[in-house]
């Protein structure tokens, strides 16, 4: 994508059809505009810091550490940055009650979600102690298909045609990355 790849690559620009009049919009226009959404910024910030995440761990592994002692290690690095995590940001609503006054479900939903995430990790380590980074960090990349069908079946999501196509092409996409 033009603008957002940190290698200069050369820029190609389609053009789509504007539904409120016969303009056509370059395809870079229309990406610039998304690219201000706070979601899209803050999970293509993501992405890139979870590529350095798969890299790191690797490279830990690699450079002699077990796959539960590099699990253990990437924890306290969490810790250390829990103070910045922990910080509230703008976009937090209500963050100034405290957590006891919050739901009970979803306090149980984020306790579980940190527990799915840290026995996920382990995971990830040992596979990635065994297996081709590459292909290790895509396969555990593609989760939003499941992450899509648990929302249909627990949180009222809903199943459009684009999210079962990138679904399809995600999950295509990591055995692509998974074959040898």
């Amino acid at each position: 994508f033009c603008g957002f790849s940190a290698r200069r690559a050369p820029c190609v620009v389609s053009t789509v059809p504007v539904t409120r009049s016969n303009q056509r919009v370059p395809m870079t226009q229309k990406l610039a505009s998304s690219a201000s959404s706070s979601w899209l910024t803050n999970s293509l910030i993501c992405m890139a810091l979870y590529g350095f995440w798969g890299f790191l761990s690797k490279l830990a592994l690699v450079k002699g550490l077990s796959a539960s002692q590099e699990a253990t290690i990437e924890k306290v690095g969490f810790f250390m940055l829990m103070p910045l995590v922990m910080k509230p940001s703008s976009n937090d609503s209500g963050s100034s009650s405290s957590i006891s006054s919050r739901p009970k479900m979803a306090i149980l939903a984020a306790l579980m979600s940190g527990a799915s995430a840290a026995v996920a990790s382990l995971f990830y380590s040992r596979a990635m102690a065994e297996g081709d980074a590459g292909a290790v960090s895509a396969l555990t990349a593609s989760y939003p298909p499941v992450t899509l069908m648990l929302g249909m079946a627990f949180g009222g999501e809903t199943l459009t045609k684009n999210k079962l196509l990138g679904s399809i092409l995600t999950v295509l996409g990591a055995l692509f990355f998974a074959r040898k």
